[in-house]
């Protein structure tokens, strides 16, 4: 089973199955692969780091623009390997932006600040921001965290930004006017660029 897949121009990385959130909108609930990709589910044990490093470095990078740590589950809840991994890519002077795909729970599922560990190993951090206030965003995500995932999601975006280039909220585009408005107005009270991005059950077109 590959660790690996493209969409777009992009390569991703299909960590782990593990999350800390059940979202209303995750593609999970409808299929169990994105675009060409085998299936994301891992049906053992997750791949060794130096394994998902070699089919990495097995393709040829220079066609992608990114390689996007994103599938079925949070990467960073395998973060030291994330870490690690991203860390080799950048010893091996890949020209590709890492980029991470999260739900902003590293902190809390570490149990501590984690933002300073993408420091010079990670260019982007897109968190999943999904709601305007910690209600809403418990109703959509049922996070793990209960409404504390919403503010703890906060808080990583904030924190990590000063160790990364570039930090970036989204939302979907099936969230009502309003909400949207809510939360560009929270993205723009923290300094974070908010990217709307369009709803799809899957990722086949």
């Amino acid at each position: 089973m590959s660790a690996t897949y493209v969409l777009g121009d992009n390569l991703y990385i299909n960590l782990t199955n593990k999350c800390t959130c059940n979202c209303d909108f995750c593609i999970r609930h409808t299929t169990d692969h994105v675009a060409e990709s085998d299936s994301l589910w891992y049906k053992g044990d997750e791949p060794a780091k130096e394994d998902v490093l070699t089919e990495i470095l097995a393709r040829d990078l220079a066609i992608y623009d990114e390689i996007v740590f994103c599938g079925f589950g949070e990467p960073t809840c395998r973060l030291d390997d994330l870490i690690w991994i991203s860390k080799q890519l950048k010893k091996k002077k890949v020209k590709n932006r890492i980029r991470v795909n999260t739900n902003g729970h590293a902190s809390l599922y570490a149990g501590k600040d984690v933002s300073k560990l993408f420091k010079k190993c990670v260019d982007i951090v897109s968190v999943s921001l999904n709601a305007p206030d910690p209600v809403k965003y418990d109703n959509i995500c049922h996070s793990k965290y209960g409404a504390g995932g919403f503010f703890g999601m906060l808080d990583f975006a904030a924190s990590v930004k000063f160790y990364v280039p570039e930090v970036v909220f989204t939302i979907v585009d099936t969230m009502p006017k309003a909400d949207q408005d809510a939360c560009q107005e929270l993205a723009d009270s923290l300094k974070i660029p908010l990217r709307i991005r369009h709803y799809t059950e899957n990722y086949d077109d």
